[in-house]
């Protein structure tokens, strides 16, 4: 609630209440303990403060670097990180680093659709390369984490940070440059990681449930041909085909990476085999799995990213009947990797209480089930094996 002027007057010090007031617009000052309010503001009043309190909580960051690099030009004015620690409340290490981010990066470069947190990745960089890296992350609007990553896999380096060297795949996040925003997108690293280990460059990646498109825009960056199509194609790079029937693939792949739904969960997003009973969702993947063995080299791959649930009091281990159905159509299972999900789609805290409470364990696991095609004709393709 906003302070009045009477309320103001009475709760600042005052010995200090003119030092301490900021006076954003004709009607409202903004104070220690709050925004104070005068007169009858306009609603355009109220916007433009609104404004200027966004600019001054983007710019803080800015504005405190700035202020030690002007103290920095000061010989003559001493201990000035002493005075400051005791201006801000800052330790040393913080203002330190306000003063070197400041400091590198000149006024003109700063970009204000950018985060601070942005602007400190590329700060030991030269001016060029900020430009450059900033211009990136503008237009593509990168996070922090995929800007880092982005300037990591620009460096040489004889393997990749997103490489994993076990069978547990915990990847924090969904690198922002694959795949669009669709409802459970799994992080391109996932992707990647197949990629290295069971492809190679030119190789062909078939994806028949395409979601957001982050297999192909990782096949594109890793230098794969992808085939991605979708029953609900949601960019234009994506072909409409059902992945159930015989799919309208021109050659055998080296890879087929399915994402399906993990049956009842987000079925109000993606309806479909999602909603329907248990058997029939098992029926349809069988479909699916048997298009994978027709479409595939012999000794070609399958990767099935999928997860138990729990529902209800009943647990169903999906993994599980699918590697059992896939072993019926052709496949050997050569590794089970997990991959837990992402933080943002774990159980949120209410949850975390209840099966605390009711003595229940919350679902975070996620199967990579990989396995490997048979040596196979094909009767409609030739010899598969390529």
């Amino acid at each position: 609630m906003m302070l009045s002027k009477p309320e103001m007057d009475r709760s600042l010090d005052k010995s200090q209440s003119n030092s301490a007031i900021v006076r954003l617009s004709p009607c409202f000052e903004a104070t220690p303990l709050g925004l104070v309010v005068t007169g009858s503001p306009t609603l355009d009043e109220w916007i433009e403060t609104g404004d200027k309190l966004r600019t001054v909580e983007s710019g803080l960051q800015w504005c405190r670097g700035d202020w030690l690099c002007y103290g920095e030009g000061r010989g003559d004015w001493g201990e000035r990180y002493t005075q400051a620690m005791e201006e801000t409340g800052k330790d040393y290490d913080t203002l330190q680093h306000y003063w070197y981010v400041s400091g590198r990066i000149e006024f003109r470069r700063r970009r204000r659709n950018l985060e601070w947190s942005h602007h400190q990745e590329v700060a030991p960089l030269e001016p060029e390369e900020q430009d450059t890296w900033l211009d990136l992350a503008e237009q593509n609007e990168w996070s922090r984490t995929t800007l880092r990553r982005a300037i990591k896999e620009s460096k040489p380096s004889e393997y990749p940070i997103w490489l994993k060297y076990n069978d547990v795949w915990n990847i924090p996040d969904c690198d922002d440059r694959f795949g669009i925003e669709f409802p459970g997108r799994i992080p391109g690293q996932i992707i990647q990681n197949l990629l290295y280990y069971y492809t190679e460059e030119g190789d062909l990646v078939i994806d028949p449930m395409a979601g957001g498109g982050t297999s192909l825009d990782v096949c594109r960056h890793e230098g794969r041909r992808c085939f991605a199509f979708d029953i609900l194609p949601a960019r234009d790079d994506i072909s409409y085909a059902d992945a159930t029937k015989p799919w309208p693939t021109e050659e055998p792949a080296d890879l087929v990476f399915i994402d399906p739904p993990y049956w009842c969960q987000l079925e109000g997003d993606y309806g479909g085999m999602a909603a329907k009973p248990y058997q029939d969702y098992l029926m349809e993947m069988q479909a699916i799995i048997g298009q994978a063995h027709i479409n595939l080299k012999g000794g070609g791959i399958l990767a099935i990213l999928i997860a138990p649930m729990a529902v209800k009091t009943e647990y169903i281990d999906i993994p599980f009947d699918l590697l059992r159905i896939c072993e019926t159509q052709g496949f050997t299972l050569i590794r089970r990797v997990s991959v837990p999900v992402l933080g943002n789609q774990q159980a949120g805290p209410q949850v975390m209480e209840q099966c605390k409470r009711e003595r229940k364990m919350a679902a975070s696991l996620r199967d990579l089930l990989i396995l490997q095609n048979k040596e196979i004709t094909c009767p409609s393709r030739g010899n598969c094996a390529g």
